[in-house]
């Protein structure tokens, strides 16, 4: 009746429970005969639904980006989707004293899961560069200095202009995922990105389709064909 979705009302219902179990073996709460969060009946969850950000959309995106008046938010984006970070990572943990821009790697003292080495592309380090010199880069100053309501308001309204619907700021942790699996095809290397602490968890984060099989195997016949076709060329020359 309070609008809280199913998800929520299954965490409140387990924070309830381990209350209630720390109550009876704990406090020796006697009255407590039976747990009475253990068999209630609960609303199914529902399934959750991510989204990967095409190429298409990335290219239409990043023109409303460009348009923002905040110059912080096209860099901050950028460097959320090639780096797989959580949206809270550069603006409340990440400080410039962090990268180690000669190993190319920002190293999280702290996160939401621990510390953790984030492995930083190219373009991901083109994105430092443009925030450092934006906000001039101090040691101990956040590298991503503005709220997290800021950038959420910034990308909902580039969405818009982008005419992009569905598609959220935590839905570029997936895309960076998904992308790198597509790439190497190396769980491992998308388990590095991530920082996922179990292979299970990183693949709730990568989305690879029946689509993405279809457009590998027509790059791989096309680089086929190509090799082909240079050989064939090659072979004339020599005659």
């Amino acid at each position: 009746k309070e609008g809280s979705s199913p998800a929520n009302l299954q965490n409140e219902r387990a924070l309830l429970r381990g209350f209630l179990n720390y109550a009876h073996t704990v406090w020796h709460w006697t009255s407590l005969s039976e747990n009475v969060a253990v068999k209630l009946k609960m609303p199914a969850a529902q399934p959750f639904i991510a989204r990967v950000m095409s190429l298409e959309e990335q290219e239409r995106l990043g023109e409303a980006l460009a348009r923002c008046r905040n110059n912080l938010i096209e860099p901050t984006v950028t460097l959320l989707r090639e780096t797989a970070m959580r949206t809270s990572e550069p603006i409340d943990y990440a400080r410039w004293r962090d990268v180690d821009w000669e190993r190319q790697i920002l190293d999280l003292k702290d996160s939401k899961t621990n510390a953790r080495q984030v492995p930083l592309s190219t373009a991901a380090i083109a994105a430092l560069r443009e925030l450092q010199q934006l906000t001039g880069g101090k040691a101990e100053a956040p590298i991503v200095s503005i709220t997290y309501e800021s950038l959420k308001s910034a990308w909902n309204l580039a969405c818009a202009r982008a005419k992009i619907d569905g598609l959220r700021l935590y839905d570029l942790r997936h895309t960076a995922a998904t992308r790198a699996a597509l790439q190497f095809g190396n769980v491992w290397l998308v388990k590095a990105l991530t920082g996922h602490k179990t292979l299970s968890m990183v693949e709730r984060y990568t989305h690879v389709g029946a689509a993405d099989m279809i457009d590998a195997w027509k790059e791989f016949d096309a680089a086929r064909a190509a090799s082909a076709k240079a050989a064939e060329q090659e072979e004339v020359r020599r005659i």
